[in-house]
């Protein structure tokens, strides 16, 4: 592609930031706490835009040859990508949470979830290269003092046999602290039911009586001399 082109989606992607700045003061205007969801979808919207400038910021910038020109797109660049950052944190603060849900921005939008994905600018690792080796080389003499914690040469193997002779132990470990913990509570229960029976404390409310009653009556009644035809058949063995 030509520079023209990359020039054209200069000027376009100039035109659209102008646009967005116009509205960000409107758009972020403080709103009462019932409306949270109206405020974090106007922040969604704005923080999507503000990454498709950023990506077609990078691409012109990657791709323009003249020096001047590169200076100004690299402010811009580095201005977009700044207040894509804050925008996340606003969108973090608001939503109280690190992961969003934007499916329904994207749809009014009528955009993708790959316009989602942030952007890095080719030039953090093109122009910085020296910066990026020199961090490189500083985290690798600090990994280098460190001393290791455990030798390799006292770790001992395990057969497959004995590996699972420690698994199934773990496990029956396991079962019985959660049988013990189980039988514990039931103790302490039937405890502080014989307590309660021996001071004479039992004491029922309205809704634990009639569910007591409801358990034993289906009991009684079901019992043959307590239906009318077992008093019947009854009184006949009588007489």
């Amino acid at each position: 592609m030509s520079e023209g082109t990359y020039q054209r989606l200069w000027e376009a992607s100039h035109v659209t930031l102008e646009e967005v700045l116009e509205k960000e003061p409107s758009v972020l205007e403080p709103v009462p706490s019932r409306e949270r969801q109206s405020f974090q979808y106007r922040i969604s919207v704005l923080y999507l835009y503000y990454l498709g400038l950023l990506r077609r910021f990078n691409l012109a910038y990657d791709q323009m040859v003249q020096p001047q020109k590169r200076r100004l797109l690299r402010r811009l660049l580095d201005g977009v990508a700044g207040r894509v950052l804050e925008l996340k944190d606003e969108l973090v603060r608001v939503d109280l949470c690190e992961t969003h849900c934007l499916d329904r921005v994207l749809q009014d939008l009528k955009l993708t979830p790959a316009d989602l994905e942030v952007p890095i600018p080719k030039y953090f690792q093109l122009e910085q290269s020296s910066a990026v080796k020199a961090r490189q080389q500083m985290l690798a003499d600090i990994l280098n003092r460190l001393e290791p914690l455990v030798s390799q040469e006292n770790l001992r193997g395990l057969s497959r046999t004995a590996a699972l002779i420690l698994v199934q132990s773990a496990e029956r470990a396991r079962q019985g602290r959660l049988r013990a913990t189980f039988m514990r509570e039931i103790r302490k229960e039937e405890e502080r039911d014989r307590r309660i029976w021996e001071n004479g404390q039992q004491k029922f409310s309205r809704d634990q009586g009639a569910i007591v009653i409801q358990k034993e009556t289906p009991a009684s009644s079901s019992h043959p001399c307590c239906s009318p035809l077992g008093l019947q058949s009854q009184g006949l063995e009588n007489i």
